[in-house]
């Protein structure tokens, strides 16, 4: 009997005594041995009566604020910007939020036992239905791209994120709409491919005008030059100075069309990535500028370079390029350092010279096409070098700069990638 009342709750325990004593008074018995404990039981039940009735208000009032976060989690739940499913291990369509609906374009009470691969295109269901069984197999979190066709017929693209439910009978899923950016995607490759196609006629046509234009220059300075040695007893001083303005033009003519040649190949004629000893690169620069070396007395110091992949005729341009402007640009004997640091993904090559160095505010115009810093009277040149050494660059996937003060010198930066592999062209 006690282990029964231990069982029992105390409203329960108190009923039983209220009844005993009931029995109790029904059998005639005095009631005035018994009121003390009538009123001492009035007295619990009274007591307890109350405390239900506060209890009473504390679960109504719980109830409430459970409706009104069962609703806040419905509104959430609903209105998010992501659609929720949960899908049968099947792949039927247990539950959804309104969002989700929308991107399926139908009411939500429509696409309940549904099979969601239904709403696939057929190019993307394998990509699911592999999902799917992931999700289910792996127990880890798993993700995809599919396309949806909603009742426009319009395709609608959504990245789906999914996780196995705890009972494991069903699999949770978000699903984000990334139609903008898949949009914007095919709007940058469509504008890629036509700079591709832009860039490769501009590169024709540069490539077809400086090497046909080669040809008549070429015709030009002979006859020029046939012109002034068979009349040369005819003309006066005036004639031969117009005919060697006219031969002088041609040449700075010939030259601008070999750089622009040979700016116009850096893309389309270079040669396959291959492994290339940057010092075996300078010694060979350095023998074929010994003669102009030994004219300006210069001094050229070079630290142990690094072994890439590169492609060894551009690097020899490049470094060609760069050592050239030093020698040029210096007005006592050129003193110039090459050297390099290496990171964790890039190789950083240094050229420094103690030159006539150039203002901050060209920094960047002297590596564009033509630009010219001085009058072509006080120094040799075309304007392209700098700009093929950028487009050397950044064909190897690296970028240059450079760093200077007027009168001081300048330090030519430039880096390439420790990745590139030999199949690069």
């Amino acid at each position: 009997m006690k282990k029964q009342i231990k069982n029992l709750t105390e409203a329960e325990i108190l009923r039983q005594e209220a009844e005993q004593h009931l029995k109790k008074l029904e059998s005639k018995e005095s009631l005035f041995s018994y009121e003390p404990d009538i009123l001492k039981l009035n007295h619990e039940l009274s007591v307890h009566q109350i405390e239900l009735e506060n209890r009473n208000s504390e679960l109504i009032k719980a109830k409430e604020d459970l409706e009104v976060l069962v609703e806040k989690y419905t509104d959430l739940y609903d209105f998010a910007p992501s659609g929720y499913l949960t899908l049968s291990r099947e792949g039927q369509i247990i539950r959804l939020n309104l969002t989700a609906a929308k991107m399926l374009g139908k009411e939500r009470k429509r696409l309940i036992k549904n099979l969601f691969g239904a709403f696939l295109t057929a190019d993307t269901k394998q990509n699911f239905y592999h999902f799917r069984k992931e999700i289910f197999n792996s127990k880890s979190e798993q993700s995809c791209e599919v396309t949806l066709i909603n009742k426009d017929k319009l395709p609608v693209y959504v990245y789906l994120i999914g996780l196995v439910s705890k009972e494991g009978r069903s699999c949770d899923i978000s699903m984000i709409d990334i139609s903008e950016r898949k949009d914007a995607e095919r709007a940058k490759d469509d504008l890629l491919n036509k700079l591709s196609i832009s860039n490769k006629d501009l590169a024709d046509f540069a490539y077809v005008a400086s090497h046909d234009l080669q040809e008549p220059l070429r015709m030009v300075v002979s006859f020029l030059q046939l012109l002034s040695q068979k009349y040369k007893d005819n003309l006066d001083d005036n004639a031969h100075e117009y005919i060697q303005f006219a031969v002088d033009g041609a040449k700075r003519m010939y030259d601008l069309l070999n750089g622009l040649l040979a700016y116009s190949q850096v893309q389309t004629k270079g040669e396959a990535f291959m492994k290339v000893n940057t010092n075996h690169v300078l010694t060979n620069i350095l023998n074929n500028f010994a003669l102009k070396i030994e004219e300006r007395s210069a001094i050229i110091k070079i630290d142990e370079l690094p072994i890439l992949y590169a492609d060894e005729t551009q690097m020899t341009q490049l470094f060609q390029n760069l050592i050239e402007n030093c020698l040029k640009f210096s007005t006592k004997s050129p003193r110039i350092y090459i050297s390099a640091k290496t990171d964790t993904d890039h190789y950083t090559f240094s050229i420094k010279d103690e030159g006539i160095g150039i203002e901050s505010q060209y920094f960047e115009r002297i590596f564009q096409i033509f630009q010219r810093l001085v009058p072509k009277e006080q120094y040799e040149g075309t304007g392209l070098g700098l700009a093929i050494c950028k487009r050397i660059v950044e064909r190897h996937g690296g970028k240059i700069w450079v760093e200077s003060e007027s009168g001081k010198g300048s330090t030519f930066f430039f880096t390439i990638p420790k990745n590139n592999k030999p199949d690069v062209t």
